[in-house]
């Protein structure tokens, strides 16, 4: 293996449990001086799975290193090891330039490299340059067999705080893929020139191009093409402004600025010319987007079928790294520059800005699925951004929900973040599931007239199969979940009173292109605005508390409290563009003035007229029944999505103490407010499905001595009900000591004892429910049965009631609940 290289290993476990079955990757150093490798450290991916990835340069050249998966299950355990060599790379060599000193694009330097040595030959060299001070290395020369010697001027100059430095760099492989590099370091100033020689000077340059791709001199092409983009660029030559997006006054005549357009243009024509020339391969492709990148840099200097050429080139590059029969890839150099140089071409000018939106981020979404097959299963994800658009892929085995892509949600570099359901890989039938997230901040779909945009652009999400083949996620019986950034929310009214109109709620929309426009179906969104305390106890608290309180009528949060959540929060059961709206008309605080209708309006209807319209009575009829029936069937169909989705936040929030919400002191049982305040279900269907959980059911083993001389009385809801005068029962139970200090805290155990000493089971509390169980043992002793059963009714009129029902039976006489 390579140490400039990262190394992926894989492994094959077989096992009859599966659900017991532990992985762990280790890693030694075998002989030599190598120092331990800390694999913790050195690997991306979790030391857990089936799949290690080692990150580039955390090998020693020339170490060898064992590496041992370790696989247990409840049957046994057993391990797998393979030793590996690192090859060491060319060495001993160095470069040396002449001149030392001189002017970009005029003065000439004559690079040599000699003195490498390395037993796997012959060796590859590669000629390239960097600034000092800046981050990205260009390219010279492609990788050629005994390339050591060149010829050229350097495109670029220096920066003055860095001493005019450019540093050349020749970068050495040997047979089997070690590469070394050298590189000395140049003074390379600014060659002066006015706007008017500047303009003559780029002509020159790219005839002299021209001239040099006709002989066939590709690289040399690439170089000048480098130095047009350079002078363009450079402080004595001020950039154009386009007043059409918003720059103000152009700094430069509209004759300047057409002339910068056609240099441009000519400039990517040649860049066109030079890639189709140039066999495919990982290095070739970043040069070009680079080369292309820093040409379309300045938007307002591109005319539209510069743009085009410039979006065709983009995606010819990503169609070669696609290729499997070329040896090329995208590098994460390469991926920036390609998304850079999308997000210029995207706000060109004098285009439709919706269509070029469209255009790159299918570009880009291709370039994403691209570079999924250099990513492994649980390999940290890899991710791109620039001002317009930001990509991320990631990768994760299906079988193995402890990889970070199901353990916790995927968070994109625009601030979108994708929570996977573990059984979304069983659901679409793949062992590989890959993601990919891309946000487009200019808005490449036409919005409805009756829907405001609160979030930038559109959040494109999809999914690909090991293969890199994108499966379709529709209907899906667990919801995604997944938020937006929200980037244009209007001010709310501090002082708003309560006859205010209400703020429309965020909704989760998706484009449909059958239909054109943005839809809600399949898509839920959690409250937003919201108050700003708690999010889920707006319902509950009273509006002198928290200023901000839910409309059940409206099924939004209103009031001067209520606060612009930063996203928004959707579930959702299928995938594709999405994006945050608001809707311009929700209702008012106030119902509507019903109409009047006079008396002579209702008597003017007589029975002959009646009569003579009983067809027309019969059709109507007729249309609205079957209105109704349709209405009926859909309704049917929506409520059955609704439920899933429900059942989809109730699976997604867990069980146990995380239902448990404190609000102001008191315990509430978040579980209806959350199913509340989504939306998702009327008030009927609500107390429905919280009646009918019955969530909190448990029966354990008890001793007690207990002596029972009355039967309570109850009501017909299940709640104990006051005993009659005179006939009040006398319950003796014999609890441990140790009863409040292993119970300090739980008021619940307490008024449960209590509650079974006096004989009565009725009290009103705010009971924590799903804080503290009710220990039968510690309260009874070992024999006896102990049976709770609490339910959770909402009520519009109050903010919470509730009962428990607790039965304890012991090994002897009536049961006492």
């Amino acid at each position: 293996v390579n140490a400039n290289a990262k190394l992926t290993l894989s492994a094959t476990v077989d096992t009859d449990d599966p659900e017991t079955l532990a992985l762990k990757w280790e890693a030694r150093p075998e002989g030599g001086e190598a120092a331990p490798l800390d694999l913790g450290l050195a690997a991306s991916t979790p030391l857990s799975g089936l799949t290690l990835v080692v990150r580039a340069d955390s090998l020693v050249p020339g170490a060898a290193y064992l590496f041992r998966l370790a696989a247990s299950d409840r049957n046994g355990e057993a391990a797998a090891a393979l030793r590996l060599e690192v090859n060491q790379p060319p060495l001993g060599g160095s470069v040396q330039a002449a001149p030392n000193e001189g002017l970009a694009l005029n003065t000439t330097f004559a690079f040599v490299t000699s003195d490498w040595t390395d037993e796997d030959l012959p060796l590859w060299y590669s000629w390239r340059y960097q600034v000092a001070g800046a981050e990205r290395e260009a390219s010279l020369t492609e990788m050629t067999v005994s390339n050591t010697e060149y010829t050229t001027v350097l495109p670029v100059e220096g920066v003055e705080t860095e001493g005019f430095v450019v540093r050349l760099i020749v970068v050495v492989q040997d047979a089997l893929g070690a590469q070394a590099s050298a590189e000395q370091g140049l003074i390379v100033r600014a060659l002066e020139l006015s706007g008017t020689e500047q303009a003559r000077f780029v002509d020159d340059l790219l005839a002299q191009s021209e001239a040099l791709l006709k002989n066939g001199n590709t690289e040399a092409t690439a170089t000048l093409v480098d130095g047009v983009t350079a002078t363009l660029a450079s402080p004595s030559a001020p950039a154009a402004v386009d007043p059409a997006a918003g720059g103000g006054e152009a700094e430069m005549g509209e004759e300047e600025i057409e002339k910068r357009k056609e240099q441009r243009g000519a400039a990517m024509s040649m860049v066109l010319d030079v890639t189709s020339s140039m066999a495919p391969s990982t290095a070739n492709v970043a040069w070009m987007a680079e080369t292309t990148q820093g040409l379309v840099a300045a938007p307002a200097e591109l005319d539209p079928d510069t743009v085009d050429r410039g979006i065709a080139l983009f995606a010819s590059l990503v169609d070669d790294t696609a290729d499997p029969s070329t040896d090329s890839a995208i590098t994460p150099e390469a991926a920036a520059a390609m998304c850079m140089g999308l997000s210029s071409l995207s706000q060109a000018g004098g285009v439709d800005s919706g269509a070029r939106a469209r255009e790159t981020s299918a570009v880009l979404e291709s370039m994403g699925s691209s570079m999924l097959s250099n990513i492994a299963d649980g390999e940290e994800p890899q991710e791109v951004a620039s001002e317009t658009l930001t990509l991320l892929v990631s990768r994760a085995d299906t079988r193995d929900p402890s990889l970070a892509m199901f353990a916790e949600p995927v968070v994109g570099p625009g601030g979108s973040a994708v929570s996977l359901p573990a059984s979304l890989g069983g659901e679409l039938g793949v062992e590989s599931l890959a993601l990919q997230l891309v946000t487009c901040t200019i808005e490449p779909h036409p919005l409805n007239s009756s829907n405001a945009s609160l979030s930038a652009g559109t959040t494109s999400i999809s999914l690909f199969d090991a293969a890199g083949g994108k499966l379709q996620a529709r209907r899906l019986h667990e919801a995604i979940n997944f938020s937006i950034p929200l980037t244009d929310t209007p001010p709310l009214d501090a002082e708003a009173g309560s006859d205010a109109p209400l703020v429309p709620p965020v909704q989760c929309a998706f484009w449909d292109q059958d239909r054109s426009g943005y839809f809600t179906e399949g898509c839920a969104a959690l409250p937003n605005p919201a108050p700003r305390s708690c999010r889920w106890c707006g319902a509950l608290a009273t509006r002198a508390r928290s200023r901000c309180w839910w409309r059940w009528e409206s099924e939004v949060f209103h009031g001067p409290g209520c606060v612009w959540a930063a996203s928004a929060e959707c579930l959702c059961t299928h995938l594709t563009d999405f994006k945050a709206l608001q809707q311009q008309e929700v209702g008012s605080a106030e119902p509507p003035p019903g109409a009047v209708i006079s008396g002579d309006d209702m008597t003017s209807l007589s029975a002959d007229d009646v009569l003579k319209s009983a067809l027309l009575l019969g059709v109507l009829g007729a249309l609205i029944g079957s209105g109704v029936l349709l209405a009926w069937l859909s309704n049917m169909q929506f409520q059955m999505l609704k439920q899933r989705n429900v059942r989809a936040l109730m699976k997604s929030h867990g069980t146990g103490a995380m239902w448990l919400k404190v609000h102001n002191g008191v315990w509430t049982w978040s579980l209806g407010e959350e199913i509340r305040q989504t939306g998702l279900l009327s008030a009927k269907e609500q107390k429905q499905l919280l009646a009918g959980n019955r969530l909190h059911r448990f029966a354990t083993s008890a001793h007690a001595r207990t002596k029972k001389t009355g039967a309570p009385e109850t009501d017909q809801t299940g709640v104990m009900a006051e005993p009659p005068a005179g006939k009040v029962p006398a319950a003796h139970v014999k609890s441990e000591p140790s009863l409040h200090s292993r119970y300090p805290d739980n008021p619940f155990a307490e008024q449960v004892l209590q509650s079974a000493m006096l004989g009565r089971a009725t009290y009103q509390r705010n009971i924590p429910m799903f804080s503290h169980l009710l220990d039968s043992q510690a309260l009874f002793g070992e024999t006896s049965q102990a049976y709770m059963d609490c339910s959770y009714l909402p009520s519009k009129y109050s903010r919470h009631r509730g009962f428990c029902n607790v039965q304890l039976t012991p090994s002897s006489g009536h049961p006492l609940t």
